[in-house]
């Protein structure tokens, strides 16, 4: 959702409640709720006990910060490469890239966005096992060039992240199981990367 130049202060304040519950509900830590919203730790901790929201299910602690988790595995690997073709579709990347997302305390919108985002990847790899503020470090990563990089396979085409102080040159887990080179075909593996749901598919077909 976008702002404009006929949103009220009554219209922001329900858009910053509205976003606040999403990221509640999507385990975001304090900060970063803080961060997106402006809404401080004693109103969440009200807001957690007026929504029914329990405790238990709180992240804690800082963010996570390394990269590395997104490299662990071919499967880890390819979980954040099907996240990255969704940060590239909504645009969170770009809009890092440009300086225009992500505004501790102040960009709604890229919050929002950041939401959809998730949500849309939830629906597209529902055991992405992804936390969101991992979701979130990805598309900064991505879009600040932090050693991470969105490309494709170089064999079939297929989205694929990239380590940048990785030598190993961007082969797909699925070309190197094979013994032959292979060409990529939409209709055929029918994905961006590989995971096989019909939102990708659409994705596919979009990019």
């Amino acid at each position: 959702m976008s702002s404009s130049s006929s949103e009220t202060p009554g219209d922001r304040d329900l858009r910053r409640w509205i976003l606040t519950r999403r990221l509640l509900l999507h385990r975001a830590r304090t900060h970063t709720i803080y961060g997106f919203t402006g809404i401080t730790r004693h109103r969440l901790a009200h807001l957690r006990q007026r929504w029914r929201i329990e405790d238990r299910e709180r992240l804690r602690g800082p963010s996570p910060s390394s990269l590395g988790i997104f490299f662990q595995s071919s499967e880890t690997r390819d979980v954040a490469s099907c996240a990255a073709v969704v940060c590239m579709q909504y645009e969170l990347a770009q809009r890092i890239s440009s300086g225009t997302g992500h505004r501790p305390g102040q960009d709604l919108e890229f919050g929002e966005r950041a939401c959809e985002a998730y949500e849309a990847l939830s629906v597209c790899c529902p055991a992405h096992g992804l936390e969101l503020e991992q979701f979130l470090l990805l598309a900064v990563a991505i879009g600040r060039a932090d050693n991470i990089t969105f490309g494709s396979c170089t064999n079939c085409g297929c989205a694929l992240i990239r380590d940048l102080l990785s030598a190993q040159e961007p082969i797909c887990q699925y070309c190197r199981a094979s013994p032959t080179p292979k060409e990529f075909d939409a209709k055929s593996l029918g994905t961006l990367c590989g995971c096989g749901s019909e939102l990708c598919r659409e994705q596919f077909a979009l990019f």
